[in-house]
């Protein structure tokens, strides 16, 4: 996450939303019993975002994919 701040210049409210944004992407993963981010899958992620959008809006929806997104170039 320093990154974000220090290279990125994200404000610390982001930040916030994407720690939780992210939070809830390794809550997922430990339900799904997904040990490694070197075997995240396009049928992972896009369960992920399935099943969380019970109950949300598209707004937190697109927030999600967001950050997803950003994790992910972040990543690979």
């Amino acid at each position: 996450m320093a990154h974000l701040l220090d290279e990125r210049g994200i404000r610390p409210t982001t930040l916030h939303s994407y720690r939780q944004f992210l939070g809830h992407l390794e809550d997922y993963l430990k339900e799904v019993k997904v040990g490694s981010l070197h075997v995240l899958s396009p049928a992972i992620l896009s369960a992920f975002v399935t099943k969380r959008s019970a109950g949300w809006g598209m707004s937190m929806l697109g927030g999600l994919c967001t950050v997803r997104r950003g994790f992910l170039r972040y990543l690979f």
